[in-house]
Parts: C-alpha cells; sequence; structure tokens
C-alpha cells in the first residue's frame, strides 16, 4: 500500500506485491502446524552449528522456558541535495527516512521463526518549490525456518544468496531493489520473495534446493523519480521537442511500462535451482543451476512500427536512435502501443570459490546463461547465450585499515553485426549491452580516532568500455555503538548512453544518520 499527495509528483508501487500477504499467512499458519508436528528438538550432529541464531548485542531478548522472543532494527534519515540541476522535473532535495523492525521466535529448539517489516517516509522537492512525498509500509521478511538434523527447510517471504563475491554473477534468488537506486541501504537491496528452501548436510557436502512459485520482477524507480531510466533531463529535452506533451502522455506513449507482459501469477511460472557446495583443503566452492526469468525487460515493438523503421533505413541512412527521436506524438499515437516490455525463460549454470592466501581473500564467480534478449538494429529481438565472470580480493590491514577490488565481465557470445551498436560505438540506452562489457568495483575503509570512532571511506566504480564511473567519499562517525552519523558526496559521469552517464546530473551531497536497537 502507498499513500501518497496529490502535490507536484507521485510515485507508485507494483501493485504484484499487494498479493503477497495472504501468501505470508499461509506460511506463518505452515510453521505453527509443523510446531505441534515436531514436538521435541532434533538432536544436533556433533560439531554441528545450530541453525537458530544467537541474540546480537543490539538485540531485546527476553525468554519464558523454551521460548524466546528477540526484536531488533533501526531507524535511519538522510537529506540529499543536487549539486547540479537544470531542469524544473528534477528533484533537487530529497528527505529519505525509513524504519526497519525485525522479530525472531524460537517456540522450540529446533524452530525458528522470522518476521521483519519496513516503512518508508520520503519527502522530495523540485526547482520551482512543489513538493511530493510517499509513505510505504512493506512486509519484509516472514518465513519459518525447521531443523531436523541434517535437514534445514525454510518455506516463506525470505532473501537467498547464492555466491561469494561482492559483484555475483551466480545471485540469482531474488530480485534487485533499484527504486532508491545507490542510496538503498545494502539490507535492502534485494526483493524478498516467497520461496520454499531445503538445505541438506553431508559429511563435507551441503545440497541446497529452491523453489521459487511466483515469478516477482526487479524494483524499478517510477517516473519522475531522478533514478528513473528516462531522466528528468530527458523527459525535458522531449517536452521542449513537442511541448504539447505533457508528463502523463510522455508515459502513456513514449514509456509505456504500463504495458508490461509479466508472467502470469501462476505456480508454472516459478523457478527452481540446486546448489552444492563443499570445503576442501581451505578452498570453499559450489556448482548450482537455476531455471529462471530473465531480469531485464525489453520492448517487443510494434511489428508495424519495425517495419516502418527497415523503410526508413534503407532510404534515410538513419540509426535507430535517430529513428526514435524524430517520432511525432501523432506517429507514437499510430502506432500505439508502440512495445510492450516482456522477459523469457532462462537457464543459468554457476560456479564459485573463494580462498585465502596468507592474509589476502580470494574470491571469483562465473555464470553461463542459456540466453539472454538483445535489440537487433531494426527493433527486433535477438536470443544469444551470455557469460559473466568474476574475480575479487580483500585485506584488512592491522585491524584497521580495508580494502576490497571487484572486476566483473559481461560477454554475449555469438555477437552478430545486427546487434545495435552504431557508429559511435555507444548503445542507444542502457538495456543493451556490447558484446564485452567489463566492470571495476574499489572499496576502501580504514578508521582512526581514540576509539577508533571515524571512519572515512572510498567506493568507486569503472566501467572501461563506456569510461562512465561512480565515485563516493563519505565519513562515517560512531557517536556509540547504537548511533551512527554520517556524511558524503556522490560524483556520476559517463557518456550520455552509458550507465552512470545517464544520471551525470544527479551528483549529490547527503547527510544522514543512522540509529540500531
Amino acid at each position: 500500500m502507498v499513500f501518497k499527495s496529490t502535490i507536484g509528483k507521485t510515485l507508485e508501487v507494483n501493485p504484484r506485491t499487494l498479493k503477497f500477504p495472504a501468501l505470508i499467512h499461509i506460511c506463518l499458519f505452515l510453521g505453527v502446524f509443523l510446531a505441534g508436528i515436531f514436538p521435541g528438538p532434533a538432536r544436533a550432529q556433533e560439531g554441528e552449528q545450530p541453525s537458530v541464531s544467537e541474540p546480537s548485542a543490539s538485540e531485546s531478548s527476553f525468554a519464558s522456558g523454551s521460548e524466546s522472543v528477540r526484536l531488533g532494527g533501526f531507524f535511519s534519515s538522510r537529506l540529499n541535495l543536487q549539486t547540479y540541476f537544470d531542469n524544473p522535473q528534477e528533484n533537487i532535495a530529497e528527505f529519505r527516512n525509513g524504519f526497519f523492525l525485525k522479530g525472531d521466535f524460537d517456540p522450540r529448539p529446533n524452530l525458528h521463526w522470522t518476521l521483519s517489516g519496513r516503512f518508508s517516509y520520503k519527502v522530495f522537492s523540485t526547482r520551482e518549490g512543489n513538493f511530493s512525498y510517499y509513505l510505504r509500509p512493506e512486509l519484509f521478511e516472514a518465513y519459518a525456518s525447521l531443523s531436523l538434523g541434517k535437514l534445514d527447510l525454510k518455506l516463506g517471504q525470505q532473501v537467498a544468496h547464492w555466491g561469494r563475491a561482492d559483484l555475483s554473477p551466480t545471485d540469482n534468488l531474488n530480485p534487485v531493489d533499484l527504486r532508491d537506486f545507490i542510496f538503498n541501504e545494502p539490507e535492502f537491496m534485494k526483493v524478498p520473495i516467497l520461496m520454499a528452501r531445503a538445505k541438506y548436510f553431508f559429511e563435507d557436502f551441503n545440497a541446497e534446493g529452491i523453489y521459487i512459485p511466483f515469478y516477482e520482477p526487479v524494483r524499478m524507480p517510477p517516473l519522475g523519480d531522478n533514478w528513473f531510466i528516462m531522466t528528468p533531463r530527458m523527459i525535458d529535452d522531449y517536452r521542449k521537442k513537442f511541448p504539447e506533451q505533457t508528463i502523463s502522455g510522455i508515459q502513456d506513449t513514449l514509456i509505456q511500462f504500463n504495458n508490461t507482459d509479466y508472467p502470469e501469477f501462476s505456480p508454472q511460472n516459478g523457478e527452481a535451482g540446486l546448489r552444492v557446495s563443499s570445503s576442501r583443503a581451505g578452498f570453499d566452492f559450489s556448482l548450482d543451476y537455476l531455471f529462471t526469468w530473465q531480469d531485464i525487460f525489453l520492448p517487443h515493438f510494434n511489428p508495424d512500427f519495425i517495419q516502418y523503421a527497415r523503410e526508413n533505413m534503407a532510404r534515410t541512412g538513419q540509426n535507430a536512435e535517430e529513428i526514435l527521436l524524430d517520432l511525432t506524438p501523432q506517429e507514437l499515437l499510430f502506432y500505439s502501443p508502440l512495445y510492450h516490455l516482456g522477459t523469457n525463460r532462462t537457464h543459468i549454470l554457476g560456479a564459485d570459490f573463494s580462498t585465502n592466501f596468507h592474509d589476502f581473500g580470494i574470491r571469483a564467480e562465473a555464470a553461463f546463461q542459456e540466453k539472454i534478449s538483445l535489440l537487433n538494429e531494426d527493433f527486433s529481438i535477438t536470443r544469444k547465450p551470455f557469460l559473466q565472470f568474476s574475480a575479487g580480493i580483500d585485506r584488512l590491514f592491522n585491524g584497521r585499515h580495508y580494502f576490497n577490488f571487484q572486476v566483473m565481465e559481461s560477454l554475449i557470445l555469438n555477437w552478430g553485426d545486427k546487434t545495435i551498436n552504431p557508429v559511435n560505438g555507444d548503445p542507444i540506452n542502457i538495456y543493451i549491452m556490447k558484446r564485452s562489457t567489463p566492470s571495476l568495483v574499489f572499496l576502501g575503509r580504514t578508521s582512526f580516532g581514540e576509539e577508533e570512532q571515524y571512519q572515512p571511506e572510498l567506493r568507486a566504480s569503472y566501467n572501461p568500455t563506456f569510461g562512465d564511473y561512480l565515485i563516493n567519499v563519505l565519513m562515517n562517525y560512531s557517536w556509540n555503538d547504537a548511533l551512527t552519523l554520517t556524511g558524503g558526496v556522490v560524483f556520476l559521469s559517463g557518456p550520455p548512453k552509458s550507465i552512470f552517464g545517464n544520471y551525470a546530473q544527479n551528483d549529490s551531497a547527503y547527510l544522514g544518520f543512522r540509529y540500531s536497537f
């Protein structure tokens, strides 16, 4: 549910998410049912760690007999101010607030329940002084865990991670939440979804099976947000070219996200996977397989428009980008719907390993997708095999100085000349990849002060193919064990059609705090 103002811009939440509370009630009922079926604890194997976590220092905890309840969470607040703006559609100030509460309940030694929720309150202000806001309460995780000796079961709405690297090609179980883009907190980078997990421990090997009954899409920023795929600057440029167009008109014609062909909300469109992992001779490694959906939705254009584009290319020599930009509102209406957004099934095979070499941590991953969808130069869709692999190294020096360096390569196999790739070498939009796209990510952090309460950080990401980058410099100050103050700046730059270059005018400075309990 979303509560929103009628002033200025409003933000929407995907209505598909509203179906989940009923499913969660079913899961919690099953948890109660399992508690009655299994009245006694499973006998722990020698040397085996219990599956139920102990309460942390920041959690409230109380117990009665064999039952215990732990509560914890945090409140965060952040004020972002844009350092550059040149159009009235842009949010120049954003006040983001969040509250997160998590409860853990252990009715029996082998049974564990988790229930958590988050509440977001955000206010936005444009250059012209228009304000908009929204309130968003959300159920986060809600699942039951049952330990039966060598078998662990989890059922409910949850987040599951595969892989070991920070840039992880194999971590494809939960959709990504991009609604706050770079300002999203680490706990909320993935969207919890309904799934059933079974993990079996056998000597040095673990086998995990996962079933996800319903498809859930990636969460994207809505129209009007600074991090929307079509930025306020791009929308303003289009309106200057066609002043008769309104924002709602652009949404209905050019940006047709409402015309999205989601997989039907049915178990037949579910996802399933299997992962086997082990530890040998100082190496942790795993192999996995996932039957899933491609995360990114691509526009499937109107066949009549595809024919029009082919004729224009042959007659005038225009490329795809020029044809799109030259479309008038009348032509958009004539070919309406210009496109629908759709996705396809895919198979993913993955592998990863991690180890330590002296004082260095080393991690690597690789994932092969049977096929991903790409746009051809005539706006038709083609499907090609896709390979991603990453490697990373990190080290902690003297208990105070930490660095982490990651590299990931994305490679489209069987690359052909017909895939959109204009003369200047740039794709027409950030949906389209070049044949080879490397990414470099660096994190450096240190601490100083009598109690090491000052913690400066440098985070940077760079794409050598397009030359776009993001730099985030921040300072954390630990007031005490619960309260942390943060201030920083974010710089983005690159060619207009690169990922960070698309948001180059979103440079900002911010102040915030986080109070944990």
